[in-house]
């Protein structure tokens, strides 16, 4: 969760770049800079109001491991 709030912020520094470190007058580099800086903005957001993740409601399900156990009589097969 920390990660994300960390992402917003230097989407926010990135989309303030051009103007903070004197390179507005470039504008393709300018225009590169709002872009990036929106998309990560936007990016971030998404993910810290959007719907909850895999990872952040099961860490066992986000890791992908699957565990097969056999039952007694050895015909089926349980996946847990």
């Amino acid at each position: 969760m920390k990660a994300r709030w960390i992402e917003l912020v230097v989407g926010a520094f990135v989309l303030a770049s051009p103007w903070l470190l004197g390179f507005s007058d470039i504008t393709l580099a300018r225009w590169g800079n709002v872009i990036c800086g929106l998309i990560l903005i936007l990016v971030s957001v998404w993910e810290l109001y959007g719907t909850p993740s895999v990872a952040d409601q099961d860490p066992v399900a986000a890791s992908g491991i699957h565990v097969t156990r056999k039952s007694k009589n050895n015909k089926s097969r349980e996946t847990i």
